[in-house]
């Protein structure tokens, strides 16, 4: 089976939403709308093109940590906000009557907002902190390296360059 990759940049058409299969694993699910835009001579100006409506899936592997990341990004993404998606396009079927129907589908590897039309902030997960009471233990130099090569503190990367205290 080869992979077809694939990177999408759109608009989220509705709410994304969650569904968990019998295995646990989450799934995430929403269409992103993707219209192109050409310079028209004779319209003097940008045109847009056919829009092409695209089904998007992310999936977790079952465990409760990839679980919380699909719940994460539900709760990140709403209708109408702008989306550069990039994964494997992969084409879907089932019968229907005498036919079979078929439909892509976007297997999302990786997703994020698009800057271009709106101010992003970028928040971390919080990591578990050592208490106030317990200092952290200096980080030991690695096997057979000399501890006289490590650097006391950080140079300056250029001529001129003084940091900002």
């Amino acid at each position: 089976m080869h992979d077809i990759p694939i990177t999408i940049t759109g608009n989220i058409t509705k709410t994304p939403t969650i569904q968990y299969l019998q295995s646990g694993a989450a799934v995430l699910r929403m269409t992103v709308a993707s219209t192109p835009q050409y310079y028209s001579k004779a319209e003097q100006g940008y045109v847009d093109g056919e829009t092409t409506y695209m089904p998007i899936e992310l999936r977790s592997a079952g465990s409760t940590k990839h679980n919380d990341y699909i719940e994460r990004q539900a709760d990140i993404y709403r209708s109408g906000d702008r989306v550069i998606v990039t994964g494997k396009l992969v084409t879907r079927s089932r019968p229907e009557g005498d036919d079979t129907k078929r439909w892509n589908v976007v297997m999302v590897d990786e997703m994020g907002p698009s800057s271009r039309f709106a101010d992003i902030e970028i928040k971390r997960p919080h990591k578990a902190t050592q208490s106030p009471s317990a200092p952290a233990a200096p980080a030991a130099p690695a096997a057979n390296f000399p501890t006289r090569h490590l650097p006391s503190q950080q140079q300056p990367p250029l001529r001129g360059y003084t940091p900002e205290s």
